[in-house]
């Protein structure tokens, strides 16, 4: 596997950041060179410099109005809960809601707490591709966190059964980039491992962060996304819930809801002019 910039041809530099600019998602790009993910994601990232950032920093475009944002299902720890997942489609479907930001960790890996049936990783992305629900009108915007590294930098198998499931669409790993309805939308999820670097752009509007596990947010510009799933580690400051974000003309508001026994309201909890 390439892992810096000069295992790369010149040619092959091109061939990526032309297919790029031209639309091919990653993994589009991915198999039509017969290299890994990664090694085009990292190409892409050293790149950057070189590229116009204005027309390369969307990795996806979403023209709706509203989208519910989620971060840290931990899909095959003992602390999963399909419950909340399950409801926050509901909610989605609900306030007619098509798009879901997910924030990363969305599986748990091999690290600790673990359920047993699922300590073989395969087996974890089986119970992702069977028990996650499915509904022909959402579509799921996700980054992989570290937890998500550890998994798919093992063995490029997983990313074919990832991929399998048509409603969920690869942003970036640790990071990537949304032009929501003309305003620029990031998706972080800290990996350490992960080589590539976010480039800064100063025209991010709003940064929907996962990792942490806490609902909280840093000035206007960063939310902090709880967590889907229990944590009975933290569970007097840890609270399970999602998050929908309304892009409706010149405002972005975030409102919060959480699950405490059942379903509640948070209120909310950003409200920011876009564009002067």
């Amino acid at each position: 596997m390439k892992s810096k910039i000069g295992d790369f041809t010149l040619q092959e530099k091109e061939i990526i950041k032309k297919l790029y600019l031209e639309g091919y998602s990653i993994q589009e790009i991915a198999e039509l060179i017969n290299f890994t993910y990664y090694e085009v994601l990292y190409c892409l990232r050293t790149i950057f410099t070189s590229l116009n950032i204005d027309s390369t920093i969307h990795g996806a475009f979403v023209d709706d109005k509203q989208v519910l944002v989620m971060s840290d299902t931990h899909i095959g720890s003992k602390y999963e809960n399909f419950d909340y997942v399950c409801e926050a489609q509901k909610v989605a479907l609900d306030k007619g809601i098509h798009t879901i930001y997910h924030t990363g960790d969305i599986f748990q890996s091999t690290c600790t707490n673990v359920q047993p049936k699922f300590e073989n990783e395969y087996a974890q992305l089986e119970h992702f591709v069977r028990d996650v629900p499915y509904h022909p009108s959402i579509r799921y915007i996700v980054v992989f966190g570290n937890h998500d590294f550890n998994t798919f930098s093992k063995n490029e198998e997983f990313m074919e059964l990832f991929l399998s499931r048509k409603d969920f669409y690869l942003l970036g790993v640790e990071f990537g980039f949304i032009n929501w309805r003309g305003a620029t939308i990031c998706l972080f999820h800290p990996v350490k491992r992960n080589p590539l670097k976010k480039p800064h752009y100063d025209k991010i509007v709003m940064t929907f962060r996962g990792h942490s596990h806490h609902l909280r947010y840093r000035g206007s510009s960063t939310t902090y996304v709880p967590a889907l799933c229990d944590d009975p580690i933290n569970r007097d400051t840890v609270v399970p819930g999602f998050l929908i974000s309304t892009n409706n003309d010149n405002y972005l508001s975030v409102d919060s809801y959480y699950f405490k026994d059942s379903l509640h309201y948070g209120g909310r909890i950003q409200h920011k002019k876009l564009y002067k």
